[in-house]
This record gives C-alpha cells, structure tokens and sequence, in this order.
C-alpha cells in the first residue's frame, strides 16, 4: 500500500486506487471502516497532504481492534503534533504500560482536575491517545474510574457519553494525588519484608508509623540471629546482641563491636519514637525515605552477620 498525497483533495477525504482506477472513497476518515476491504486490497490510497498523518494513526487503531491491515506500511506511523503533545501530560510510554490501572487512573483524575481544557468525552479522549497497548491501558484505568465512583454520567450529549467527577469525591481526590506523588518517589530495591511493612504507611502520610515499623523490623531481625535473644527488645535487644559478651560479632574486636551497638542503639533511639525527639520532625517525605533507608541499610549488615 503506498499513501499519496494530493493537494486537490478535501482534507479529511480518502480515496482507494486499485489499478488507476477509484474502487472506494471516504468523506473523512470517520468512514474508513466503510472502506476497510478495498484499503486491504488496494494499491494506493490518495489523500490531502494534511490528512496522511492522521490516516496512518487511524488504520493503526484499526489493526489495534483486530482489523488485518499489517501490510499497510503501519510500523512506524508519524504521530501528529497534537497526539505527541497530548501524551506529554501522562507519564513516559515504558511507564505507563507498567502502571496499575489504579495508578493510571490517579492520573488521569489529575489531568481531569488541573487541565482547564480537560476533554471529558471518552471518543474524543481516546482519539488524542496512541493506539494499542497505550490505549488498551487508558481504557482499563477510565474503567477503574468508573468502578471508583468519579466517573458521573449525566446522560447523551451529542450521542456521545460525558461525565463529570461528583463534588463529593473532590476531597478524596487531593488525597489521591497526594498518595500518588509518595508512591512515585518510594524507591525501589529495599528488603522485600520492610516494603510490605511500611509503605502503605508511607503512601498515606503516616510517617511516625512507617519509621516505627522500619525499625521494629530492624529489632526483629537481631532477635532471629541468636536464640539467647528471643525474650528480649528494643535497646535492650540490642545492647544485648552487640555488647561485650554478646551473641553477635563474636570476631570483631571490642571497639568495632561497641561502634556497631552505638550505630544501632542511636538509630533506634533516635527514629523508632521520633516524636519523643526535639531534632526529628517527620513532616518532610523525603526526610522519611531516607530514615528508611537506614533502616534498610541496618537490614542488610544483620543479614551479613
């Protein structure tokens, strides 16, 4: 299939050539399902200059829904400008396909609240977004809206079905937002039992809660190494495990065994009850991560005990 482009053309018009004759004709590209067959058999396609872009787009959606059209030269369609800017208010393609549709979904609901010219129509919408595996991902995260309650459908408009997002979940929204953001900057690659432990804290907000997990399992670990620590905790545990005569370190000289219970007697001291402490405030989430990224740290040198 070879697509040329003539100036002569209405823009929007489509016309199938096959043998240097016209088998088939569309007024706009709204109508190229009328005219699927001869695309699929045809020699060329002419089209207004302007239209090419938005042609190749449209028959790739086609194929993205089932339609047999890999011979049409689909591979590397030239996205129009306005698909392209479109796609830069979401987050990369990689990272898009890899989102929950909840997560997705946050997204799109911020888009919806912070875009003054948000299109609020699910056609209109999905013509502006990249076929495919990206479109099958807006469509799961526009579902995932609906099941939420955001999604308020206030009947046909134009034989096309709107919404708007209820006031009352407007509130629930600027939590949503705010969850979102903590759960981007988490980082990745921490003990895989301190993440089920104090994430869904994090993500809330409630940061006394996620650091005193943190080190609560930083304290059960040291309590796994020796069975002579089993009855006991907090400082106590660890004053135990590292001190002169105690179960860890039995190796090391006193003055690394003594900077070893100081590092984790202070931490905990410090971060497992920070309210207690003048100097620590947990109002910052980055301050957060990084209390918790000590306590990973802390994690990882009891497993190489």
């Amino acid at each position: 299939m070879k697509y040329v482009e003539d100036e002569t053309l209405t823009p929007g018009r489509v016309e199938v050539i096959e043998n240097g004759v016209v088998v088939a004709a569309a007024a706009n590209l709204r109508m190229l399902e009328v005219i699927r067959k001869a695309l699929e058999t045809g020699d060329e396609a002419r089209v207004h200059p302007d239209t090419k872009p938005r042609l190749l787009l449209s028959l790739l959606k086609m194929r993205a829904r089932g339609a047999d059209l890999d011979h049409l030269n689909l591979d590397r369609p030239p996205w129009p400008p306005e698909i392209r800017a479109f796609m830069q208010k979401f987050p990369p393609h990689d990272v898009l396909l890899a989102m929950e549709p909840e997560h997705l979904g946050k997204h799109l609901l911020k888009y919806f609240n912070t875009e003054p010219d948000a299109v609020r129509h699910w056609f209109d919408f999905m013509q502006r977004v990249m076929p495919g595996k990206i479109a099958d991902a807006f469509t799961e995260a526009w579902h995932w809206m609906a099941l939420q309650g955001f999604i308020v459908h206030p009947g046909d408009v134009n034989g096309q079905e709107s919404f708007m997002i209820g006031k009352d979940r407007k509130a629930t929204m600027v939590k949503g937002f705010d969850a979102l953001q903590r759960e981007v900057i988490f980082p990745s690659g921490l003990d895989a039992d301190l993440v089920t432990k104090v994430k869904p804290a994090f993500i809330r907000g409630d940061y006394s809660v996620a650091v005193n997990r943190a080190f609560t399992e930083v304290t059960a670990r040291v309590r796994e190494k020796d069975p002579s620590l089993a009855n006991k905790s907090g400082e106590d545990l660890l004053k135990s495990a590292f001190g002169p005569t105690g179960p860890l370190m039995r190796a090391a000289d006193q003055k690394e065994r003594s900077m070893m219970c100081d590092l984790f007697v202070s931490a905990y001291h410090l971060f497992r009850r920070p309210a207690a402490q003048s100097g620590i405030k947990l109002e910052d989430s980055r301050e957060v991560l990084n209390i918790i990224s000590l306590a990973d740290q802390l994690l990882r040198m009891v497993a190489r005990l």
